[in-house]
């Protein structure tokens, strides 16, 4: 999504466990052109929410569990859509009618993902180290 223009977040230290960085934290990204990003975790949250949104004006992609990816495609982009729409055909969509009618949705299964993101971080390493190709997130962007 890009570097956030700027960043607030609300952190907790020892709110739920005794150690010595934050075990709660919500953060909110402004990336300065209207957009902003919610991101949030906890240590204590032991059932977790492994949950990615991204919402644009042509769709949104939900990705759950790190393994299922859901696409929602807009026919046309949302401000094309809500100029040309009146309050009967927002309250059609609000009552669950009419939705196939804006949009395509595609849903991708990956299955059981656990551990995958490991270990493909270390053969980017390995392939890095080996063959010289450029890192997918080099140590450098760490700054950011």
């Amino acid at each position: 999504c890009g570097m956030p223009k700027k960043v607030y977040a609300k952190l907790n230290y020892g709110y739920q466990r005794d150690i010595v960085v934050e075990d709660d934290v919500t953060a909110v990204f402004d990336y300065g052109n209207g957009a902003t990003g919610v991101f949030v975790t906890r240590t204590h949250d032991v059932m977790g929410t492994d949950r990615l949104e991204i919402l644009g004006d042509k769709g949104k992609i939900v990705v759950d569990d790190s393994k299922k990816v859901t696409i929602k495609r807009l026919k046309q982009s949302e401000n094309e859509m809500s100029a040309s729409m009146d309050m009967s055909d927002v309250m059609k969509l609000f009552m669950g009618g009419g939705a196939a009618d804006i949009f395509t949705e595609e849903v991708l299964d990956f299955g059981n993902v656990w551990g995958e993101q490991h270990i493909a971080v270390l053969e980017d390493f390995s392939s890095a180290i080996v063959e010289g190709t450029p890192l997918l997130a080099p140590g450098s962007d760490g700054i950011n």
